[in-house]
């Protein structure tokens, strides 16, 4: 993973600067205006990765390299286990003690700021990582290169790597003085002042390091303008990093070395035959030697013959087009597609990073919250997802992962990072340090803009329909007992994070609805429901009732029906309910006790009782106030409910225990 990267004189970059892309998520977002610098970033990330040529700021193109040598220098997080050799892993070792314990007052001012940025994001990053475990590597290359290491390559690391010398002359010394000959010492001392005082290779010897990591990790850009045609050839290394495989692995698994020789034994058999018929004449090849056919040679040949006639096609309305004949939204859209289904629940691809200029560009709006779904998908499945973009609308809706917005500001950027699992937290930190001006232009956007996206889909003519919930683990349950809404009728379910981001999503909602009442009209057009939860304090706002295609409702147990009922949410049934307060209570229990060994203190209570009902879990188990405040520690451990959910759901699909009437109220609304 690149959790970072430093660059200067780099196409829009002039002076230093350091660019944090996550704090430990392998899906990244970096957002900011035209020009800003986003697409700057990850084709520098391309040039270092994959060799490619760089792009100079205008500064050096203008004056030359004299005063100006531009860097590109990503910081890797590698697990320690990745290196073998003994020599790589001190060096790795020496540069991750430096990287993670550098103090802002050992480096220049002007780069002090860079280094209390830096140090902030490797605390965060101890959150998700452990170091012990780990590497954080700051190592890259300059424009002539040299190795580069920022500020880190200071008299920092050059302390770190002498004191080792230090103290591996003081062991010997002690343990057999008399052995360590004049020649032993001068050569190591020599060796140090080559190391360090030879501005020319001084950190040289990193090469080898950097080497093995480039080595380790598939590196895949896709640019903004793209040639679909030939990127999708199955012959680009592009596509085979995607496959986790090569051609030439695939071809080799089919005709085997083994065939090989018998094909050059065949023909040997022939030409002989030949010669015996030939007399005073035979086939021969300059060489002494005669040549035999290659397996290189022989793969090559079928790749080019079977693969590089192909073209990608897409089935639309149940006709095949060639995919260059799709419009430029299509194009953006199949790229991504293709990237998912090549990568989707493989284990080949854990290494690969994808990076993706503007894959909203050309997109209709109502296709922008699939398209970044499908990007998060990806990044759960490799090593890391990088992408810039316009689009806000999924920082509300994205579980897990960072967005790093760009400003500038008298030619100098900034970049202020958010994790997506605590967007509103962060948002509001934000807006202390910004004076609200940030953070206002990303709550606005990042709503509007998402819900423009659903407006627009549920009149486009395959629409759309939206349920909208407060958490992920709610979308877990929604997801399981609405698959097949998911999977016929385009159902989208997405959690926005609570009932106060509920209530300005409707908001925004129902002004618009007026403006697309007509369109709604015409047509088997998609529907939205919005689901809360009942807080203890109620998030309270009044709503349009009698909306064909937007409904609002909140989920409450109810005392008499002692089960779940839906209520408008400007309802007074007030009764605190949340999901885990209104599942199948024979499940609820039977998910339980799975926790119980791991949870003993916690979850003693709980007995394996077959004569629990099918209720609302919350009647259904019929505790005690003591119990109650058990279960409500054991759902607040961090995590617990998002694995709770996946139990849940792995344990009712064994048996076809009751759907709770709640859940199908809301299928009977998108079915309606």
């Amino acid at each position: 993973m690149i959790i970072g990267m430093f660059i200067r004189y780099i196409k829009t970059y002039q002076s230093r600067v350091y660019i944090p892309l996550t704090d430990g998520d392998s899906f990244c977002g970096l957002i900011g205006e035209n020009g800003i610098g986003k697409s700057s970033i990850l084709e520098a990330l391309d040039a270092f990765m994959n060799g490619k040529s760089w792009n100079f700021n205008f500064s050096v193109i203008e004056k030359g390299f004299s005063n100006r040598e531009p860097e590109i220098i990503p910081v890797f997080l590698i697990p320690k286990n990745w290196i073998g050799d003994s020599k790589l892993y001190q060096q790795a070792q020496n540069l991750h003690n430096v990287a993670i314990s550098l103090d802002s007052d050992s480096v220049n001012a002007s780069h002090k700021a860079l280094v209390v940025d830096f140090n902030e994001q490797i605390k965060s990053l101890k959150r998700y990582y452990d170091l012990e475990e780990n590497f954080v590597l700051p190592l890259g290359l300059s424009y002539d290169n040299n190795i580069a290491l920022a500020f880190f390559g200071s008299d920092n690391l050059k302390n770190v790597t002498e004191t080792k010398v230090v103290e591996t002359k003081a062991v010997l010394k002690n343990d057999d003085e008399e052995n360590i000959s004049e020649d032993m010492e001068a050569n190591v001392t020599n060796k140090t002042e080559i190391n360090h005082n030879n501005k020319s290779n001084s950190f040289n010897e990193y090469h080898s390091l950097l080497d093995f990591i480039r080595s380790k990790i598939e590196f895949v850009y896709i640019p903004k303008e793209i040639d679909i045609q030939t990127f999708t050839k199955l012959e680009t290394e592009e596509i085979q990093s995607l496959m986790g495989e090569t051609l030439t692995d695939i071809v080799s698994n089919i005709v085997t070395p083994t065939d090989i020789r018998t094909i050059n034994s065949q023909l040997d058999s022939f030409l002989s035959s030949l010669e015996s018929r030939l007399g005073n004449y035979c086939y021969k090849t300059p060489q002494t030697r005669q040549q035999k056919i290659k397996k290189n040679e022989i793969y090559s040949l079928i790749i080019q013959s079977f693969f590089s006639t192909r073209k990608l096609n897409k089935k639309v309305n149940g006709k095949w087009i060639e995919i260059s004949s799709l419009s430029s939204g299509e194009k953006q859209k199949a790229v991504i597609d293709v990237a998912y289904k090549l990568i989707a629940n493989q284990d080949k691809n854990k290494n690969l990073i994808l990076a993706i200029d503007e894959p909203d560009s050309s997109l209709h709006m109502s296709a922008c919250y699939d398209q970044f779904d499908a990007l998060y998908e990806i990044s759960r499945n490799c090593r890391q997802v990088i992408f810039s973009t316009h689009w806000y609308g999924f920082l509300p809706t994205i579980e897990n992962g960072s967005g790093v917005f760009i400003t500038r500001s008298e030619n100098k950027h900034k970049f202020d990072r958010i994790n997506l699992a605590n967007y509103r937290e962060q948002i509001k930190k934000m807006k202390e340090t910004t004076q609200g001006i940030l953070p206002f232009d990303i709550r606005l956007k990042s709503f509007n803009d998402f819900v423009q996206s659903v407006l627009t889909s549920i009149v486009s003519e395959n629409s759309y329909n939206w349920l909208i919930c407060e958490g992920s683990s709610d979308k877990k349950y929604l997801n399981f007992y609405l698959s097949d809404l998911v999977n016929n009728n385009r159902l989208r379910i997405v959690p926005v994070g609570g009932a106060s981001d509920i209530k300005r999503i409707y908001s925004l909602l129902s002004s618009s609805y007026d403006d697309f009442k007509q369109d709604l009209k015409n047509g088997n057009k998609g529907k939205i429901f919005l689901l809360s939860d009942t807080d203890e304090k109620v998030v309270d706002y009044s709503i349009v009732r009698n909306l064909t295609h937007l409904n609002c409702k909140r989920i409450v147990n109810d005392s008499k029906q002692q089960d779940t009922i839906l209520v408008d949410v400007d309802s007074n049934h007030a009764v605190p309910t949340e999901i885990e307060d209104v599942l199948n209570g024979k499940v609820f229990n039977k998910t339980l006790i799975t926790f119980k060994d791991k949870y003993p203190v916690l979850l003693g209570f709980i007995n394996e009782n077959e004569n629990i009902g099918e209720n609302a879990s919350k009647f259904a188990l019929d505790l005690k106030p003591s119990e109650y405040k058990q279960l409500d520690e054991f759902f607040n451990i961090e995590g617990i409910k998002f694995s709770f959910a996946d139990k849940y759901c792995e344990i009712s699909e064994q048996v076809n225990y009751r759907t709770p009437e709640w859940i199908k109220e809301i299928e009977s609304f998108f079915k309606s």
